[in-house]
């Protein structure tokens, strides 16, 4: 496999305050709408952040993430070992 070769990014352009730019908005969004979609009970537990909070968010996406992929780890179970 071929490495990818990348450019070092230097620890000054880190800004933890700085605002989501339009990518993780959408993606935000998106994730709200996913976690508004799921059962009252398989909710995640963290209030939906505001877009101006950019550490708030990412943790809100990566709490979704892993809540879907647990439901997805624990549905497959239930297929493969014919549980219900």
């Amino acid at each position: 496999m071929a490495t990818i070769r990348r450019h070092l990014i230097p620890p000054s352009s880190y800004a933890p305050d700085l605002s989501l730019n339009n990518f993780l908005r959408e993606q935000l969004v998106h994730f709200i709408h996913v976690e508004e979609r799921l059962p009252p009970g398989q909710r995640v537990k963290l209030a939906i952040p505001s877009p101006d909070d950019a550490a708030a968010a990412i943790r809100f996406i990566a709490a979704v993430t892993e809540q879907l992929m647990s439901l997805k780890k624990a549905l497959r179970k239930r297929v493969i070992y014919g549980l219900q």
